[in-house]
C-alpha cells in the first residue's frame, strides 16, 4: 500500500469539514448586506467596522485578556499537577490522574452548568466565602464567573502538555546537576524548567486558541451581559441575521489563532535548539 493511502482519510476529513467550510465562510465575510438582505459582491466593511467600531474592538479585546489569562493560570496550576504525575511516586497518582481525566469525559455544557450551581449567590462557594466573612460575591453573569469555569475546562489540555514534555526529560539529568553541587530547586530550575518549556508554551498556545474560540461557557455563565467574539458571532448569524458580518469575525479570530499558533511554533522551535 503507498504512504498516500494511509493520509487519504485524513486529508477528505479535513478538506471536507475543515477548508471547503472556511472558504465559504471568508467568501461569505465580503458579500454586501443592506437592509436586512446579502448581495453577492466583495468589500471589506464588515471588518473595517469590527476593527473600527469601540463596541466590538472591546469584545475582542477583552476576548484576547480571557484567552491570555486562562492559557497562563491554566500552565501555572497545571505545571506542579503535571510534575506530579510524571515524577512523584505516590500511590496517589491514580487517583489524581483520573481527576485531570475525568473532565474531558463529560461534555463542556454539562461541566459548566455544574460551575453555574456552584457559582449562584446561594451556591457551595458563596457559602464558603460566607463563612469566612468574605461572602457573598456575585461570580455569574461578569468575567469573573466565565474565567473561572474556563480555567476549569481547558486546565486538562495544559497538564497533558507539560506532562508530554517532561516525560521527554529524563531524571537523570537533575541527578547529574545535584551530584555537580546544586541543590534539588537549583537543578529544577536550571535544568528541568528550562527544557520543559516547550511543553508550557504548546499548553498555553492551545489553551488560548480554545478560549479565543469558546462559546457554551461564555454564554452559560456570563449570560446576557458578558460578550465575547464567539457569542457575537453566534447572534449576528441567529439574531441580527447579518453573516457577512460574523464571517468576519470569524476570519479574524482565525487568522489571530494562526498566527498565536505560529509565533508560538517558532519560539517552541528555539526553545528546543537552545
Amino acid at each position: 500500500m503507498r504512504p498516500v493511502f494511509l493520509v487519504t482519510p485524513a486529508l477528505v476529513y479535513l478538506v471536507v469539514l475543515c477548508f471547503i467550510p472556511d472558504v465559504i465562510m471568508l467568501a461569505l465575510s465580503v458579500f454586501e448586506y443592506r437592509d436586512g438582505v446579502i448581495y453577492p459582491g466583495f468589500t471589506f466593511e464588515h471588518y473595517v467596522g469590527f476593527l473600527t467600531d469601540s463596541f466590538y474592538l472591546n469584545i475582542l479585546l477583552r476576548t484576547l485578556y480571557l484567552a491570555f489569562g486562562v492559557g497562563v493560570l491554566t500552565v501555572l496550576i497545571g505545571y506542579p499537577v503535571a510534575y506530579f504525575l510524571v515524577r512523584g511516586r505516590s500511590r496517589f497518582k491514580g487517583l489524581v490522574l483520573m481527576l485531570v481525566l475525568m473532565p474531558l469525559l463529560a461534555s463542556v455544557v454539562v461541566r459548566t452548568f455544574g460551575w453555574l450551581v456552584l457559582l449562584e449567590p446561594q451556591g457551595l462557594v458563596n457559602q464558603l466565602l460566607d463563612v469566612v466573612g468574605l461572602g457573598p460575591v456575585t461570580l455569574i453573569r461578569n468575567y469573573t464567573g466565565v474565567f473561572i469555569g474556563l480555567v476549569h475546562v481547558y486546565l486538562p489540555y495544559s497538564i497533558l502538555s507539560i506532562m508530554a514534555s517532561l516525560s521527554t526529560v529524563h531524571p537523570s539529568l537533575e541527578l547529574a546537576a545535584q551530584n555537580l553541587g546544586a541543590g534539588r530547586v537549583a537543578a529544577f530550575r536550571r535544568v528541568t524548567l528550562p527544557l520543559t518549556l516547550p511543553g508550557m508554551v504548546t499548553g498555553f498556545a492551545l489553551t488560548f486558541a480554545l478560549v479565543l474560540s469558546a462559546y457554551a461557557t461564555p454564554r452559560i455563565l456570563g449570560g446576557r451581559t458578558v460578550h465575547t467574539t464567539a457569542t457575537q458571532i453566534y447572534d449576528q448569524m441567529l439574531f441580527l441575521l447579518n453573516w457577512p458580518l460574523a464571517g468576519a469575525i470569524a476570519v479574524i479570530v482565525l487568522v489571530i489563532s494562526l498566527v498565536v499558533l505560529w509565533v508560538t511554533s517558532r519560539v517552541q522551535g528555539k526553545l528546543v535548539i537552545a
